[in-house]
C-alpha cells in the first residue's frame, strides 16, 4: 500500500483531516485511528449499520468469501466477465485509462480485474470499496495490480472520505441491497468530478 496514495484521496471520515500511516493505521491529526493492512483500509467502525446492511453484509461476506471467491478470475471466465461488465456500465474501455474509478461494492474484485484488463493504458488507480469481510479476498485477488486500493466500509460514506472527485463510479447489483437506494445513488453521485461518469446496474422487479 502507497502511503502517498492513501494520503492523496483519502481523509479522515470523522474530522475530515489529512491521514498518515503509522503502525498498521491511518491516523488524523485528531486522533482517530482507522486500521489499515493487506491495501485495506478500514473505515467501517465510523458509524453504525442498521439491520438490513447487518443482513446484506453477512450474506455477501459469506457469499464471496466462502462460495464464490474466484468467480470471474479464471481465463476461461474473462470474456464472459468483461461482456457483463460493458453491458451493465454501458462504458468503452477507454473511459478508464488513467483516470481514478470507483468500484462501489467490490465484492471479490472480478470487476477490478476486468479494468485492469480492458483498458490500456490501465486506470491511474481504483478504489474497491465494500463493507463485507470479501474486501479483504478482493485485496488478495488483486494483489498483482498496483493501481488498486480497498475501503472496508458504508458506500455512504464515500462523500465523506474522498479528498477529491474522482472521475467514474459505477455499482454494479448493490445499491438495491442498502436501506435507502436513492440515497446512495446520491451519495455516489456528490463524488464525481464535473463531466464524470456514474454507471449503476440494479436488479428488476418481477
Amino acid at each position: 500500500m502507497n502511503p502517498a496514495v492513501l494520503q492523496e484521496i483519502l481523509r479522515c471520515p470523522r474530522c475530515g483531516g489529512d491521514l498518515h500511516i503509522s503502525a498498521g493505521a491511518l491516523i488524523c491529526p485528531e486522533g482517530h485511528s482507522f486500521p489499515c493492512s493487506e491495501n485495506v483500509v478500514d473505515f467501517s467502525s465510523f458509524d453504525a449499520i442498521d439491520p438490513l446492511q447487518q443482513r446484506s453484509k453477512d450474506s455477501f461476506g459469506i457469499e464471496w468469501s466462502q462460495y464464490y471467491s474466484a468467480l470471474g478470475w479464471s481465463p476461461e471466465e474473462l470474456g464472459a466477465e468483461t461482456e457483463m461488465f460493458l453491458t451493465y456500465t454501458r462504458a468503452m474501455p477507454n473511459f478508464f485509462s488513467k483516470r481514478i474509478v470507483v468500484d462501489a461494492g467490490c465484492g471479490n474484485g472480478r470487476y477490478i480485474n476486468i479494468l485492469n484488463q480492458i483498458a490500456v493504458p490501465p486506470p491511474k488507480l481504483v478504489v474497491g470499496i465494500d463493507l463485507s469481510e470479501s474486501i479483504f479476498v478482493a485485496a488478495k485477488n488483486c494483489a498483482k495490480f498496483d493501481n488498486v486500493i480497498f475501503i472496508k466500509m458504508n458506500l455512504n460514506l464515500i462523500d465523506k472520505i474522498l479528498r477529491e472527485p474522482v472521475d467514474y463510479v459505477y455499482s454494479i447489483g448493490v445499491l438495491h441491497h442498502t436501506p435507502d437506494a436513492k440515497g446512495a445513488f446520491n451519495h455516489l453521485a456528490k463524488c464525481l468530478k464535473p463531466g464524470g461518469f456514474l454507471s449503476v446496474y440494479l436488479y428488476g422487479k418481477g
